[in-house]
């Protein structure tokens, strides 16, 4: 029983979701890709990284001009994460 590693669970899944992004370059493409909603791509990258504890890509920020002049900003762009 002493002093184990902690074992990772991670799925197939955001492994390759993972890879996806990482291809593709955003999170949009990687799901089009892989015939999924980017939501769902989305939260199993979040909880790929939760799992490990780290950051694996940098969320951009992409603006958006709205036709009532709001602005807005959509997440949609990812970059990897520096090494």
């Amino acid at each position: 029983m002493g002093n184990q590693p902690q074992r990772l669970r991670i799925h197939a899944s955001a492994m390759l979701y993972f890879d996806a992004v990482r291809r593709a370059g955003t999170i949009r493409e990687a799901a089009r890709r892989l015939n999924v909603a980017s939501s769902a791509v989305n939260r199993q990258i979040l909880k790929l990284e939760t799992e490990i504890g780290a950051q694996l890509f940098e969320r951009l920020c992409v603006s958006n001009h709205y036709a009532n002049g709001a602005n807005g900003c959509v997440s949609d762009g990812v970059d990897e994460a520096p090494e």
